[in-house]
């Protein structure tokens, strides 16, 4: 019977939204307060490592950088997100490869600042990647 229902689910497939809307402000506040709750673990994470003077380790030290990254990430994804709920910019042609950023009247910065952060990535893959070196180095350790 669960081989059937996959088998239905693979075949017969239903619309499944890939982004869940919150209501405004509670869905902003709510998630603006996951990346600073992040942000502020990771800064834990570190001062506990350098406390403890563990740090001597490659795979520590792997995992310091990675925590620093998310720490970015954090830090220009929340920029993104303020920036984003503000009225300063539209999008022309939105979620299209052809899409535009247009800021509205004496914004041109802050829609800047906003188009950088959508590049967000740039700290959160190394983050990643960090995070893969640290474990790896764990393991072989072990």
């Amino acid at each position: 019977m669960f081989t059937i229902l996959i088998l239905i689910f693979i075949f017969f497939p239903i619309s499944a939204e890939a982004i869940q809307l919150h209501t405004y402000p509670e869905g902003l506040y709510s998630h603006q307060f996951a990346h600073a709750f992040f942000a502020f673990s990771m800064l834990v994470l570190i001062y506990v490592i350098k406390k403890k003077k563990i740090d001597y380790n490659k795979g520590w030290n792997f995992l310091i950088y990675s925590a620093w990254c998310f720490i970015i990430w954090n830090l220009v994804a929340m920029t993104g997100h303020y920036l984003a709920a503000k009225d300063i910019f539209f999008i022309n042609n939105s979620g299209k490869i052809n899409a535009v950023l247009i800021s509205k009247d004496k914004h041109e910065f802050e829609t800047i600042i906003y188009y950088i952060s959508k590049l967000d990535h740039i700290f959160l893959i190394p983050g990643f990647i960090f995070l893969y070196l640290a474990f790896n180095k764990f393991l072989k350790e072990n």
